[in-house]
């Protein structure tokens, strides 16, 4: 199970007991009428997420400094690749994290694993391509509540800029969508945010969700 970075290729999951248990947790929000039972199940489960994916990071990179012991002959990315699904650019992703977590001082280091593994990606990139971080530029990166805010402060930090072809949908207060890249900004359409019938709202909080509109 990987936050945030899915598997590259599908994999068969016969034990179904999680999903099973998250009927029982809403039927039992649905019959006490407490939300706060789902979200306690999301919060735990969110930290599980983060937990694991750094435990990931960490095992993934332990075995490529240790594996000439093995002497299997196979390039580890390779044979990491046809075992787990991972592709090779995930498989770099989730090293370079946790050997910048390995490379920073302890008391930064300590921090880092605090944080969720997208956050942390853009900012092992940077490091690995020689970029150094002064103390006033990893509290920033402790202090980022998101991987977009990361991403944001990283390309600051190296003086790259968004990519030319990046494409971003916003959403203004009146409902408006509005299609942004680099160069241009068009109006695309707008949704009925002033309709207050469920269906309604269901039906653009997917359309925002899928999407990936943000709101302005």
């Amino acid at each position: 199970m990987l936050p945030y970075h899915p598997l590259d290729q599908d994999l068969v999951i016969e034990d179904t007991h999680e999903l099973d248990y998250v009927d029982e947790v809403m039927e039992s929000a649905i019959r006490e009428l407490n939300p706060e039972i789902v979200f306690n199940y999301l919060v735990e489960t969110q930290r599980q997420f983060q937990v694991r994916g750094l435990a990931l990071c960490k095992l993934l990179y332990l075995l490529n400094e240790n594996w000439s012991i093995f002497q299997l002959g196979d390039n580890f990315y390779d044979s990491t690749n046809t075992i787990t699904g991972l592709a090779r650019h995930t498989i770099d992703r989730y090293v370079k994290i946790w050997r910048m977590i390995t490379d920073a001082p302890p008391i930064i280091s300590r921090q880092l694993q605090q944080k969720g593994v997208n956050i942390l990606a853009p900012v092992a990139n940077a490091i690995s391509q020689g970029y150094e971080l002064e103390p006033q530029d990893w509290e920033k990166v402790i202090d980022a509540p998101d991987a977009r805010t990361a991403s944001k402060f990283i390309n600051d930090l190296t003086g790259k800029e968004p990519r030319s072809n990046r494409l971003d949908i916003y959403m203004d207060r009146t409902g408006a969508l509005w299609a942004n890249t680099k160069t241009d900004n068009k109006f695309i359409g707008s949704l009925e945010i002033d309709d207050e019938s469920d269906i309604v709202q269901a039906a653009i909080e997917r359309i925002i969700r899928g999407a990936g509109v943000l709101k302005q």
